[in-house]
């Protein structure tokens, strides 16, 4: 019987606090909003920003499909992201909606 791995994704809400010295709260902001862009260089601030509210997860999917050789190895995706529920929602679609998805992927490709 054939095995595949599922690469599988949601989005949560992360939470946290830091605290930054600026001359006013624009600088601030600045500072935080300017971090993003320096993130390869060092440590980000929005590293430290790790409380997971697990509650708020929506938006499941499966990133990519691969089907394991006898090695335990994917070659390259058989299907890619694929909305498994509602979108901004953790309500789950349908077998027939996800099915459908499925199809119009390898249609398409």
């Amino acid at each position: 019987m054939p095995t595949f791995q599922l690469a599988l994704a949601h989005d949560v809400s992360v939470y946290g606090t830091v605290e930054v010295e600026a001359d006013d709260y624009a600088a601030a902001v600045e500072k935080v909003r300017a971090d993003l862009d320096d993130a390869s260089y060092r440590a980000p601030i929005w590293s430290n920003i790790n409380d997971v509210e697990w509650d708020t997860s929506f938006g499941f999917r499966v990133v990519g499909v691969y089907l394991l050789d006898d090695n335990g190895m994917g070659d390259s995706p058989l299907v890619e992201g694929i909305q498994i529920s509602v979108p901004d929602d953790s309500i789950p679609l349908s077998a027939e909606e996800v099915l459908a998805a499925i199809t119009a992927k390898r249609i398409s490709k």
